[in-house]
């Protein structure tokens, strides 16, 4: 296949880029796993290449042991119901770049897993349209979020946290923050319906550190909150930035910060809270004693910006919840868009990315600019 000279060069770059995905898509297959066994779903991962699709039937199987994704590929579950029991290892792990789809885990019992009682995963996947219920207490899901991780469409249910992430460590705070690009982790249209059972502060539904670039947007959330951790709490290098928008929070009964900021900057507008959230939008540097980085405390780098979000038809501003002192470390900028800013495109280009299987590949290629 030639493309034409007289096309400009944009239009001929993108036919090229075009051309060369679908000829390495060329090779992708789809593989059936005989049942949604632990054992039955692991051989047929072995079984694939990178590209490849992985399908589970539908039905409920208990796993003992953790199943093992290391080779890039989609495993795409039809509604299968996924348990584990009582105490034990994550259900999944998934250090892969394709996709996670179709599944509903439910774990129950109590654990001193903190790694994710369901699910563990790296690098750069999507995981959307699961099911996720725990009893646990602990987390649901540990992640190291590369650029373009997308989560999506997922519903969390139970007695738990949901998930914490983390990512780039000290380089994260190497340069100011790419705002409105897609070199973020993107969590966006989930339904987080956590029962109220942890008291005024709830659940925590994202949590993060050691870094990290998150886009929370578009969910849900009921007895369940956003948060990031700085190191005077974890550790860890603090949380880097964030972009919250366009949320809902609600609450049973009375609860304490629905969003929970603590380093960094970033931009939240948008999000809407029910009427028992005492603190709709809180900041805290936790321990006055504990000498953060410089470029770690709260606005240091760049402000955050807070606008246009509302509890009950009534705008809300930041509110700082440490000492006075502490307070006045942080910068932030209430009521005023950040400027030049543009929101990345919604929804995910990856949420409208067709996975292909075993597509033709085109033939008398020849790519000619």
């Amino acid at each position: 296949m030639s493309v034409p000279s007289h096309m400009p060069l944009e239009q001929r770059l993108l036919l090229v880029g075009l051309v060369l995905h679908f000829a390495r898509l060329a090779g992708a297959r789809e593989i059936a796993a005989e049942s949604c066994t632990q054992t039955a779903v692991q051989m047929a991962i072995d079984a694939a290449a990178a590209g490849d699709t992985v399908t589970v039937p539908s039905g409920s199987c208990t796993w003992s042991a953790t199943v093992h994704v290391n080779n890039n590929i989609n495993l795409a579950g039809n509604n299968a119901i996924i348990r584990r029991e009582g105490p034990g290892t994550q259900l999944l792990s998934f250090a892969s770049t394709g996709e996670l789809s179709g599944f509903h885990f439910i774990v129950s019992g109590q654990s001193d897993n903190w790694n994710g009682d369901v699910l563990g995963f790296a690098n750069a996947p999507r995981i959307h349209h699961n099911t996720f219920e725990s009893s646990t207490a602990k987390w649901m899901i540990k992640g190291q979020g590369e650029p373009t991780t997308l989560i999506d469409h997922n519903t969390f249910r139970g007695d738990a946290h949901v998930m914490h992430l983390y990512s780039g460590g000290d380089s994260d705070f190497d340069s100011k923050a790419p705002y409105g690009t897609d070199q973020w982790v993107f969590i966006e249209d989930n339904n987080f319906e956590l029962n109220d059972s942890y008291g005024s502060t709830s659940w925590a539904a994202v949590d993060y550190d050691s870094g990290g670039l998150v886009v929370f947007r578009h969910n849900t959330l009921n007895n369940s909150f956003f948060e990031q951790h700085d190191r005077c709490r974890s550790g860890l290098t603090s949380a880097r930035a964030f972009e919250v928008y366009n949320n809902h929070f609600s609450k049973d009964s009375t609860g304490w910060k629905a969003i929970d900021l603590a380093s960094g900057d970033g931009v939240a507008f948008g999000n809407t809270f029910g009427p028992n959230w005492s603190v709709p939008i809180g900041i805290y540097k936790s321990r006055d004693a504990c000498a953060l980085p410089a470029s770690e405390v709260p606005g240091a780098i760049e402000p955050m910006y807070i606008w246009n979000n509302t509890q009950q038809d009534k705008e809300v501003e930041l509110v700082c919840t440490s000492t006075s002192s502490a307070c006045s470390e942080m910068t932030w900028i209430d009521g005023q868009a950040r400027p030049d800013y543009q929101p990345f495109t919604y929804p995910h280009p990856r949420q409208n990315a067709v996975r292909t299987s075993a597509p033709v590949a085109p033939t008398s290629l020849q790519v000619t600019l």
